[in-house]
């Protein structure tokens, strides 16, 4: 009863919210309380005087501001040499990549900048709502001072007094305290103003660098103003530049030191664990690389995976952590290499990465890095398109890493192009884009690898094998899993990709996943967005391996404790299927901005579709929940449909798959197994009959024949003894005596096996028995014949023509 009362409750609340909403948004803002008496006045200045206490603690800790005087002298530091820095650059002038790391270094200052402003403001909020507290609590003393009857006592009147000093005094110290806060506060936004200021700088100048990818910057290779700039001046602006390259100063070593330090613990960690598992654990294909080069594979994965913490680091850890990246990737790759080629092309893209990473940083003089750019372009493409040509000899034939060689060469001829006429942006682009992307597609297999190893290694522990869940379907849940894996990388690396090759349009792969989320189309009022195309998408996938979980969870953990029909068993996780995918869609359709009136509107579409040409899956769909329902043919049931006997394997929900004997399949639609005549041999039984026909010939023994077959249906093992065999003479034949041994078996598939037995036996017993089983015989009786046919048959003429 208190159930149903609770139930019924919680209905009633649900139904009349809206109501109590509307009602508490519309209600007018009561009369305050009646004050109390005079009698009152005492304890009430004693709780007065104990929260003012409290809040003289408070104090404390509200007004302290010495925890933001070291991060606000830090950002000061950081925007003055930012600030310092645009000013150069303004005289000076900067790389692209020197730019988009300036975009970096400001974001991050933005970002600290606005963590900073978010505490003091925390503070202040805080503050005015002491303010607020006791602001009320002066009104409150104020009016109850004003209406009190005339004769208080002495002690009353000096409480009222006291309270009205108190709450002023406490007043005046939250307006004193905000002070420094507030100053603090300005301090803040005017970094942020500055920083502002340098961001709209250096974006302005992205913008400016993006429009000219495609323009003329700088003097061909035929003009003799180009040669002219390789002077004196052009060695000093080089030495120049290497001096301003940005140190490891103290304050980022005592900013991100612990990120270093959790680099170091992690590359010597799993290069130990490497190397002490390798000797005692069975090792996959898929990390046979990975024990080979152990310490490459430590400082690969702490450099992959803690990076990202530095956020916008200083040049010379950007170049140390990107050689670290290329090289113990080149070493990991060689360990999945074979030819000598492939491997020495590896170990020359990544001392280009580093190379021209380097020459990035300590921002080389545009005429030095284009001449840079001609002589690797010069040496390259000869040496790509010898190396392709032998390689294909070598094969036979061409491969993608040919194809990777010859393409190549013609991007290195294109920046070559490029250069040659002053266009040193696209040039410039086109080779740092090319290398990029090369390690990229390492970096992604070399993650893909080491994840499948990972899982692997895992799936692979005696704890997981000797749960029943994973013993049966680990192995389908373990390629789900790399799957999903594949696809997160290859996501990622599409995204990198798009920033690499954007030129600048893309900053991070956070921006690039901002932009692509946002683009959509507007579908009357609704516009779909792909954030929610791929957020539909990913939910309806969670439901379809959220159905597939349930129903595995119950073939390892529940069916086999309870004893349920196999029928059964399918009808259910067949129905569980249907209904936790039905709520998947329908979440989905919801995601992308489906209401309910749309489903009213979809629902009277599909009702039209099915009138113009959707019956018959229509029907076939309910066909397959009435058989679901009723079951009258259930997985494993032996049935014969158009005179064919073969096996139900599944019932889907459109059709149904049936295996004959001879092991063909047969799709039958479900509305055949419900409108047109099936025999169900095993319905609700196992047990089938055996009919084996004997005919003997004309003059036997009956009552012997009839011992015979008696007699060999007792003695075979599989034969039932109720129902009991029964032997019936059934006719006279025209050339036998036909009788029919009946007998039962308990498995209808045992029934060609029991009949072929049974013949065997017969006929054994019959010829020792010496009963005869006749053949065929016809008999031919000549009534009349023409008496000169007779007299040429029996002289031997030739018989005259008739």
């Amino acid at each position: 009863m208190k159930i149903l009362t609770g139930t019924y409750g919680f209905l009633l609340l649900l139904i009349l919210l809206p109501t109590l909403v509307f009602s508490a948004e519309t209600v007018e803002p009561k009369e305050p309380l009646p004050l109390p008496g005079v009698i009152e006045i005492i304890p009430r200045l004693a709780l007065l005087n104990q929260k003012a206490a409290a809040v003289q603690n408070q104090f404390g800790a509200l007004t302290e501001t010495e925890s933001f005087a070291k991060p606000l002298a830090l950002a000061s530091l950081v925007q003055e040499k930012l600030s310092q820095g645009i000013t150069q650059f303004e005289t000076d002038g900067w790389s692209f990549d020197r730019l988009l790391a300036g975009h970096e270094h400001v974001a991050e200052q933005k970002k600290d900048l606005a963590e900073l402003l978010d505490a003091v403001s925390a503070r202040l909020v805080e503050l005015d709502g002491l303010r607020q507290s006791w602001q009320e609590q002066q009104v409150f003393w104020a009016q109850w001072s004003q209406t009190a009857p005339p004769g208080l006592l002495e002690d009353q009147k000096e409480a009222f007094a006291k309270a009205a000093n108190t709450i002023a005094s406490i007043l005046e110290q939250i307006a004193e305290s905000g002070k420094p806060l507030v100053s603090l506060q300005n301090s803040v936004i005017q970094l942020q103003e500055h920083n502002q200021l340098s961001w709209t700088k250096i974006d302005e100048m992205l913008q400016v660098m993006r429009g000219e990818t495609f323009e003329k910057t700088e003097k061909s290779f035929t003009s003799p103003d180009f040669y002219r700039q390789f002077n004196r001046d052009l060695l000093i602006e080089a030495q120049k530049n290497l001096r301003q390259v940005v140190p490891l100063g103290q304050d980022f070593l005592r900013q991100k030191g612990h990120v270093a330090a959790l680099q170091l613990l992690l590359a010597a960690g799993l290069a130990w664990f490497i190397i002490f598992k390798r000797g005692k654990v069975r090792v996959s294909e898929e990390w046979r690389f990975i024990v080979l080069h152990p310490l490459a594979t430590g400082v690969f994965v702490a450099v992959a995976v803690l990076s990202p913490l530095y956020g916008a680091p200083p040049g010379q850890l950007r170049l140390l952590l990107v050689g670290l990246a290329a090289f113990s990737s080149a070493i990991l790759v060689s360990g999945l290499l074979k030819s000598r080629c492939k491997i020495l092309m590896v170990y020359l893209m990544a001392a280009l990465l580093v190379i021209s990473t380097a020459l990035q940083i300590i921002a080389l003089p545009v005429p030095l890095y284009r001449l840079y750019l001609t002589l690797l372009c010069v040496g390259g493409i000869p040496f790509l398109l010898i190396l392709a040509a032998r390689f294909r000899r070598s094969l036979g034939k061409s491969d993608g890493f040919v194809l990777a060689l010859r393409l190549g060469a013609i991007i290195l001829s294109l920046a070559f192009l490029a250069q040659f006429g002053g266009f040193n942006n696209l040039s410039s682009r086109l080779f740092e884009s090319s290398n990029k992307t090369v390690f990229l597609g390492l970096f992604a297999t070399m993650g893909i690898r080491l994840g499948r190893g990972g899982l692997d290694y895992l799936f692979g522990q005696p704890f997981f094998r000797r749960q029943s869940f994973f013993s049966r379907f680990g192995d389908e849940l373990l390629a789900q899993l790399k799957k999903i894996l594949r696809l997160t990388f290859m996501g990622y690396a599409t995204l990198y990709l798009l920033v690499i090759w954007s030129w600048g349009v893309f900053e991070s792969t956070g921006e690039a996943w901002t932009t692509f989320m946002q683009t959509g189309i507007t579908l009357g009022e609704t516009r779909v967005t792909a954030y929610m195309v791929l957020l539909a998408a990913v939910a309806f996938y969670a439901t379809i391996q959220f159905s597939w979980l349930l129903r595995a969870l119950l073939d390892s953990e529940f069916f086999p404790r309870s004893a349920i029909d196999r029928g059964i068993r399918d009808s259910i996780k067949k129905l569980l299927h249907y209904s936790v995918v039905l709520i998947g869609l329908i979440f989905a359709l919801s995601l992308l901005g489906v209401t309910p009136q749309n489903f009213v509107v979809l629902a009277g579409a599909f009702g039209i579709g099915i009138g113009f040409g959707l019956q018959n899956i229509v029907n076939n769909f309910v066909s397959g929940l009435i058989l679901l329902f009723e079951r009258p043919i259930k997985v494993g049931d032996m049935v014969m449909i158009d005179g064919e006997w073969a096996l139900v394997r599944k019932i889907g929900l459109r059709s149904t798959t049936i295996e004959t004997f001879d092991l063909s399949e047969i799709i039958v639609p479900n509305s055949d197994l419900i409108s047109q005549k099936v025999i169900n041999w095993t319905l609700s039984s196992e047990q089938s009959r055996v009919v084996v026909p004997v005919g003997v010939a004309y003059g036997s023994d009956v009552p012997l024949v009839l011992t015979i077959l008696k007699e060999c249906a007792d003695r075979h093992p599989k034969v039932l003894d109720t129902p009991a065999p029964s032997i019936i003479f059934t006719a006279f034949g025209n050339s036998s005596l036909d009788f029919e041994l009946r007998v039962w078996v308990a498995d209808i598939n045992m029934r060609l096996a029991v009949k072929s037995d049974l013949l065997l036996t017969i006929d054994e017993q019959f010829r020792l028995a010496t009963v005869e089983i006749p053949f065929p015989q016809q008999d031919l009786h000549l009534r009349s014949i023409d008496s000169t046919l007779l007299a040429s048959v029996t002289s031997g003429r030739k018989a005259p023509n008739v």
